[in-house]
């Protein structure tokens, strides 16, 4: 009887431990692709959700260690806003106008500071949760990252790793949702 048990519970460790394995490995890729990011292009749709309203913008994205540069696309209104996002403070032009705007912390998470919060948050900040899901017809590895009331969901393609979603949520409430159109690593 003991010798039995003892059987099924080595086999029992070696199948839970190779299941791990797979989980492992997807984890890693995705912890050394996020390693890697040192700097990406990308046009991103975002949805901002006000109390009163809900507004839509397309922003073309360079992304650097020294500077995030965000140019609105859409809506047309405001097509052509360039916002420079560097560690010295934000400043926005258009038209051959510029004014400074303060800092992004005194922003928080705005239409256009948020490829730049994900970009911090690729850099090293503590993945929460990881997971799977599909996301349409796309398979996908999820990472949230919690920070005090504020939570970001990202969706990674499982092949490519490229970054296809984003949520930003406040005290619960989704405020963005980010739609990747295109990705570049270290593109220009």
């Amino acid at each position: 009887m003991r010798r039995g048990f003892a059987l099924f519970s080595v086999i029992l460790l070696l199948f839970t431990a190779s299941c791990g394995e797979n989980g492992g490995d997807t984890s890693d890729r995705l912890d050394e692709w996020l390693a890697s990011v040192d700097s990406f292009t990308a046009e991103v749709a975002i949805t901002a959700e006000f109390a009163d309203r809900t507004v839509g913008f397309r922003l073309d994205c360079t992304v650097s260690e020294d500077v995030c540069a965000v140019k609105v696309i859409e809506p047309a209104s405001i097509e052509g806003i360039e916002v420079a996002i560097e560690p010295s403070g934000v400043s926005v032009s258009y038209d051959g106008a510029s004014f400074e705007a303060g800092s992004a912390d005194d922003l928080g998470v705005q239409p256009v500071t948020a490829v730049a919060e994900l970009y911090r948050l690729f850099g090293g900040a503590v993945i929460s949760e990881r997971g799977s899901e599909k996301l349409g017809e796309r398979d996908c590895l999820t990472a949230v990252y919690l920070s005090g009331t504020s939570e970001t969901r990202v969706w990674f393609d499982a092949e490519t790793l490229a970054p296809v979603r984003a949520e930003f949520f406040s005290d619960g409430v989704r405020t963005l949702s980010c739609e990747f159109v295109s990705f570049v690593m270290g593109g220009s």
